[in-house]
């Protein structure tokens, strides 16, 4: 199970919300194999400057997962 939070603070325009909840979904799908099934994760995207691409997001949680202890 995921979710996400965008705040208006990370990024004033709904578009570029969605589209990085949309990129984090992505991700999170094909990572998802990788995690415990019964795993409940809540991503909330910090301010950043430039716009994460799918390889910066994809490091950055596996990372996590990793640090955390719910990659398998």
């Amino acid at each position: 199970m995921l979710g996400v939070v965008v705040n208006k603070k990370t990024q004033a325009s709904a578009v570029k919300r969605n589209l990085i909840k949309r990129r984090v979904r992505e991700v999170f799908r094909s990572l998802q194999d990788s995690i415990h099934p019964e795993t409940a994760v809540l991503i909330k995207a910090k301010e950043t400057s430039t716009m994460p691409g799918l390889m910066e997001i994809r490091e950055d949680l596996a990372t996590l997962f990793k640090k955390v202890g719910i990659s398998l």
